[in-house]
């Protein structure tokens, strides 16, 4: 028998292979609880390493067990169970999974979850023809966005995933994305928790998603794989007509040169550039006349002890719901716009 401990310290130092084996192993002889909670770890376990469909493949599995085992299952099971269908792109087993919570155990985050869910399932189902791509400098554009039905518009781009200090994003697409091939200057460390990873310190990258050793044994070939397989999409993606750039200020970075470097590699005067501006630096003038650009000015809420804008508690809380959908409220007429 695979205990939660073992299975929480696996997944804490981030050995894959390992946990895979040993959850495979103990799926054989799993029933009721148990086996739900084998297969949530071993979803985790197929999208760390990027296997997406086979992820998206066991959800199938793991809904039709709890619809088995219904009158079961907790609160506590029933949300991570609404947030691993959402994560792999189940949003009506998201909405069905949050449903079967009694009413009286429904708490402010269940239920902010749920009209988001319903919110991104209308947007989801809308027929809209853009492109969109994320510039960086970190997660917020292609999660965000995700969150809130426009997931099969966003591209698996290099820049989706990690931290892109200052202009570092921009500087790697002109130099034909040369960064993300000069690994002889890769630096391994381990984080504060204990966990290998990786960075580019020449280029200002850190790689936060893919750590531990899965990812960087044997001259990280599997991270080099990874990465050649987004750029191919992110070149395939920026030749496109309608395409919408969406990139995260949090670090200085001068925007006017974002919006070259958007011009240069999409020249349609069909693509448009999205800012998310945490620094509210008024540093471009000439950016707010244009109107194929469109800058929001946007902090994170207040929260308590700090906002994690990743976690599922901190943006299905009132305040992390209320600043999303206010940021949504903004992003939706330029979607709208372009999709026409």
């Amino acid at each position: 028998m695979l205990t939660a401990p073992e299975i929480a310290d696996l997944i804490h130092r981030r050995e894959w292979t390992e946990l895979e084996d040993r959850l495979e192993d103990a799926l054989r002889d799993a029933t009721g609880i148990a086996r739900l909670h084998y297969l949530f770890s071993l979803s985790i376990c197929y999208y760390e390493q990027g296997r997406i469909e086979a992820a998206r493949g066991r959800m199938n599995e793991i809904f039709g067990l709890a619809v088995n085992i219904r009158p079961l299952l907790t609160r506590p099971i029933l949300v991570d169970l609404a947030v691993h269908c959402e994560k792999y792109g189940r949003v009506r087993q998201a909405v069905s999974a949050l449903g079967w919570i009694d009413g009286t155990e429904k708490t402010d985050v269940d239920l902010n979850m749920n009209l988001r869910l319903r919110m991104a399932l209308e947007n989801a189902t809308a027929n809209k023809r853009l492109t969109i791509v994320p510039l960086g400098q970190n997660c917020i554009p292609g999660d965000l966005l995700k969150r809130w039905g426009h997931g099969r518009h966003v591209v698996d781009g290099p820049f989706n995933s990690g931290i892109y200090r200052g202009d570092s994003p921009l500087l790697a697409i002109e130099g034909d994305f040369k960064a993300f091939r000069d690994f002889e200057n890769l630096q391994l460390s381990n984080t504060a928790g204990g966990v290998l990873s990786a960075t580019l310190p020449k280029y200002r990258i850190f790689f936060n998603h893919e750590t531990g050793p899965f990812w960087l044994e044997r001259e990280c070939r599997r991270l080099r794989n990874l990465y050649a397989a987004r750029i191919a999409r992110f070149r395939e993606a920026v030749g496109g007509g309608k395409v919408l750039f969406v990139f995260t200020r949090s670090s200085k970075v001068n925007l006017e040169h974002v919006w070259d470097v958007v011009k240069n590699i999409s020249p349609s005067p069909e693509s448009r550039l999205l800012v998310l501006d945490f620094l509210k630096t008024e540093d471009a003038p000439s950016l707010t006349k244009d109107p194929r650009v469109t800058i929001i000015n946007t902090a994170f809420p207040d929260y308590q002890p700090k906002y994690t804008w990743y976690i599922s508690p901190c943006f299905n809380s009132p305040a992390g719901f209320q600043w999303e959908k206010g940021l949504m409220q903004q992003i939706q007429p330029v979607i709208e716009a372009m999709a026409e």
